[in-house]
């Protein structure tokens, strides 16, 4: 079995907010909630969240900025960086 990723939706009475899970390939010992930075759920966030996967660990990526752009996942450079801000 291996790290399984999914997006789900929670229903919000201003729309739906998205939350990325990232599962252990076994039954979870815990579950971590990983806050984005202003990058969103990008796939340096996917990353750290599979290394807390492989250790075992349900862990879910809220889409913090659903309201302004749902699903935004910028990377590190100068113009993403002035996206983020």
């Amino acid at each position: 079995m291996t790290i399984k990723t999914e997006w789900k939706s929670i229903e919000r009475d201003s729309g739906a907010m998205g939350v990325c899970l990232v599962h252990p390939a076994q039954k979870p010992k815990l579950g971590i909630v990983m806050l984005q930075e202003i990058f969103g759920v990008n796939e340096a966030m996917l990353n750290k969240a599979k290394t807390f996967a492989e250790a075992g660990f349900l862990v879910a990526l809220p889409d913090l900025f659903w309201r302004l752009q749902p699903r935004v996942e910028l990377g590190y450079g100068d113009e993403d960086r002035k996206a983020g801000l």
